[in-house]
């Protein structure tokens, strides 16, 4: 007797086009990209909808967040619609709008890199609890400056090798930062992040 296999849990409705798009990105959850497969076995007027879908660029920034939210939504704290709707809504804010002359100068280092190479944090990188400073190099210590992207200072601070920062909540805001690596007033590094704490 030939076994019929049937999926309890597939998507029963017809995908919408940011639905579509984020899994031609290779965004979702993996339950979510699952169920919208399944889907597409069964639908022509889908899978023809997915093959015309045009795909805009999507920047580090929106990328990032979609990682570090994918746990949220496969636990049901939020679904891939509003991800995508706080997502521009966020990048929009004022609090977001990055600011010219660090952005000209973000990639430069000081020193050579056999001295000092920044590991961590990543360039556009989102937290939403905490951050990770990792260097290679010779340099036990440096002195961290972060500031807002109205280069207003937040926070000054000598840390160590594989420092992690726990953001306090009365300093942080949700928005973009920018932090300043110097030893012996010589600045290594300038370099960004966004703070983006997530509430549904």
């Amino acid at each position: 007797m030939k076994e019929i296999i049937t999926y309890t849990n597939s998507k029963t409705i017809c995908s919408t086009n940011i639905e579509l798009r984020l899994y031609k990105q290779n965004l979702l959850p993996s339950i979510d990209a699952w169920k919208i497969e399944n889907h597409l076995l069964g639908c022509e007027k889908c899978r023809t909808k997915l093959n015309n879908l045009s795909i805009p660029q999507t920047s580090h920034l929106q990328k990032n967040m979609y990682l570090q939210f994918k746990k949220r939504i496969a636990q049901n704290l939020c679904n891939s619609l509003e991800l995508h709707q706080l997502t521009n809504s966020f990048i929009a804010l004022d609090k977001c709008q990055p600011f010219a002359t660090y952005e000209i100068i973000i990639n430069d280092t000081a020193m050579s890199n056999s001295q000092f190479k920044l590991k961590k944090p990543k360039l556009d990188s989102v937290f939403d609890k905490g951050i990770s400073f990792e260097w290679q190099g010779q340099l036990e210590n440096i002195n961290l400056i972060i500031e807002d992207n109205a280069t207003n200072p937040i926070l000054k601070r000598k840390i160590h090798n594989n420092h992690l920062l726990i953001f306090d909540k009365e300093k942080f805001d949700n928005g973009l930062y920018y932090y300043k690596l110097i030893n012996s007033n010589t600045l290594l590094k300038i370099g960004k992040f966004y703070l983006y704490k997530l509430q549904i």
